[in-house]
């Protein structure tokens, strides 16, 4: 079999001797070959795998502390919602307190008697009555304390014996509560 002539300078008889003369110069050649080939297999496939669970560690992360955000946010606004009904409850508790008619003739009696009279004891103690009963919601009091204030800032009445006589005209939130 004859081989072209373009063929015969890569496959010619020459060069096939100079290989199969030179076998221990292969050698060494090899040698570099098998750690090219390591280096290839480290960077197809321990890159790659390195950057797979980079993206795998970082990607949930992210997206657990975005869900962490959303339910703070939802529980903060959970919270204030609750808040915000807990005070109108309040707000309309007070409101039916105060329009009830005996409760009405009661302050007014407080606000004119002198502590210590007859009326002003009956009239006190008819307030802490009507105070206590619309005062629950199941079990729990919605108020813990409550005060009847003069304009001075002398605690007339309330429902702990220990609050009356005392004045709070001193204390600097006071003022901010008159306003």
């Amino acid at each position: 079999m004859k081989i072209p002539a373009f063929l015969s300078r890569i496959f010619g008889p020459s060069r096939m001797l100079r290989y199969r003369q030179k076998p221990l110069q292969d050698a060494p050649r090899k040698q570099g070959s098998l750690a090219r080939s390591i280096m290839r297999t480290l960077l197809f496939t321990f890159i790659p795998l390195t950057l797979m669970a980079g993206g795998a560690y970082i990607i949930p992360r992210v997206l657990l502390q975005n869900q962490i955000v959303k339910q703070m946010q939802r529980l903060v606004t959970t919270q204030t919602e609750a808040a915000r009904n807990t005070i109108k409850v309040r707000q309309i508790r007070l409101d039916r307190m105060i329009r009830l008619p005996n409760f009405d003739s009661a302050m007014q009696v407080v606000l004119r008697e002198t502590p210590g009279s007859l009326a002003f004891t009956e009239a006190r103690n008819t307030l802490i009555v009507t105070f206590n009963e619309t005062n629950r919601e199941e079990a729990n009091p919605l108020f813990n304390l409550f005060l009847i204030l003069d304009a001075d800032g002398k605690v007339l009445a309330s429902n702990e014996r220990k609050w009356e006589s005392t004045t709070l005209a001193a204390s600097p939130n006071y003022s901010v509560l008159r306003e």
